[in-house]
């Protein structure tokens, strides 16, 4: 019998809303929080306030910024326990490199009693070198009878100001994609487990065309997120509303589909990747995923999108909404964990 997809509104204080999850399921969500752990100590609290509205079972947090982030990543846990009733626990990676004011890591937030952590290859995690950038972060699961690896990384952003700069963001960003799309080919016998899901912060798209510099193989891969406005991956750079007409967006707004606050644009800067192999577990064609039931957006800063804190609409500056909250928003999948 297939499960509906609901969803309910709780009181909160200015948290309005919440995910109810069918427990056959499995929700692994990405997020990228800006310079997490260096800005004000209520980004901790927002950023857990957005969280919570998904309460999904496995988080990967980008930008986790060294030994302050890492405590900005512990306090959100205890606030997720005491204030939303939901109990997580952390894995936490060493540095990866640098980021735009510290040296970052990355986090895995789950929940205890929906997915359980693997060793993978007799560590906690598995840290691939990637020169001249931000090492990519390999973590191993089980939930149900799923049993996956997840991948998360931060790709390079760059600078256009030069035809010179532009290139050379061009060949890093290109050299990073493909070190990710690479990792499809025999990801059994590099990490122990053919389900593979890479998530992350892509840069996808910005200030260079990288999406079109990819020979993908789809027959290894599918990106649910991507391929719901741009099915062969390498044709539009920024959804629009006409790539999502009928789509199930509310409004076709192309912001709820987006994973940038960014006023101007509409880029879709965060991906989740999955072996084909899982494509079963998603229950769906791989491009034409039903949005907030097959994967989605926290929109907590427009006024239709699911999980909306009005507190942050009304933060007109973006420097300051990104110090408060981020300049990115929750991007999630649903997997089937019971084949």
């Amino acid at each position: 019998m297939k499960l509906l997809f609901l969803f309910i509104i709780l009181s909160f204080g200015s948290f309005s809303q919440v995910m109810k999850q069918d427990k056959s399921s499995l929700y692994i969500a990405t997020n990228n929080i800006y310079t997490f752990g260096l800005n004000e100590h209520t980004q901790v609290s927002n950023a857990a306030k957005v969280l919570a509205s998904g309460s999904f079972d496995l988080v990967a947090i980008q930008e986790v910024m060294e030994d302050k982030g890492e405590k900005a990543i512990n306090d959100m846990v205890v606030l997720l326990k005491d204030s939303f009733n939901l109990n997580y626990k952390a894995i936490i990676s060493k540095n990866i490199g640098e980021g735009f004011r510290a040296q970052e890591r990355i986090a895995f937030l789950y929940k205890v009693d929906a997915v359980k952590p693997k060793k993978i290859n007799g560590k906690t995690c598995q840290i691939i070198d990637v020169p001249d950038g931000r090492d990519f972060v390999f973590t191993n699961w089980k939930a149900g009878k799923l049993t996956f690896v997840l991948g998360s990384g931060h790709l390079y952003y760059g600078k256009n100001d030069t035809p010179e700069l532009k290139a050379e963001t061009l060949k890093r960003r290109t050299f990073e994609l493909q070190l990710v799309y690479d990792f499809y080919k025999n990801p059994k016998v590099q990490f122990g487990d053919e389900d593979l899901i890479f998530v992350g912060d892509f840069n996808r798209a910005a200030l260079v065309p990288d999406y079109k510099s990819i020979s993908y193989d789809t027959s290894l891969y599918f990106i649910p997120n991507i391929e719901f406005f741009d099915p062969k991956l390498n044709e539009i750079p920024e959804v629009k509303e006409k790539n999502i007409i009928d789509k199930g967006v509310p409004n076709n707004n192309p912001k709820l589909v987006s994973t940038t606050v960014a006023d101007g644009n509409t880029y879709v800067y965060d991906m989740i990747i999955c072996s084909h192999s899982l494509l079963d577990n998603f229950q769906a064609p791989r491009n034409n995923g039903k949005y907030n039931y097959n994967f989605g957006i926290i929109g907590y800063d427009e006024t239709d999108g699911f999980g909306y804190i009005p507190e942050a609409k009304k933060i007109t500056n973006h420097n300051t909404l990104k110090e408060n909250y981020s300049d990115h928003r929750p991007l999630w999948i649903r997997l089937n964990k019971s084949l």
